[in-house]
């Protein structure tokens, strides 16, 4: 299995300007399929909601999107090695749907 390249993923938003809407939503939308509210982003745990983020935003895919299709996306390298535990887990474990 092929994973996306951060370049290639960077690409897609390299005409994005961050702290418009169109750009923050989906950082904040890749926290929450990770870190349920209230929890808060830490690092390194950000590399990955960074990396989400952009391949949410490359292949135009909502938060429902990824929790229902996470199994037959080609997720980046980074969200793979996070979800097998390689960073940790987060308090209370993964969200259902990425488990």
């Amino acid at each position: 299995m092929s994973y996306p390249d951060f370049e290639e993923l960077s690409v897609s938003v390299a005409n994005c300007h961050f702290f418009t809407p169109k750009c923050v939503a989906p950082y904040i939308v890749s926290h929450e399929i990770f870190f349920p509210p209230p929890l808060p982003q830490v690092t390194p745990s950000s590399k990955v909601v960074g990396d989400l983020a952009q391949y949410m935003v490359s292949q135009k895919l909502t938060k429902e999107d990824v929790q229902k299709r996470a199994h037959e996306l080609k997720l980046p390298q980074s969200v793979v090695e996070f979800l097998q535990g390689y960073i940790g887990q987060p308090h209370g474990g993964f969200p259902e749907p990425l488990r």
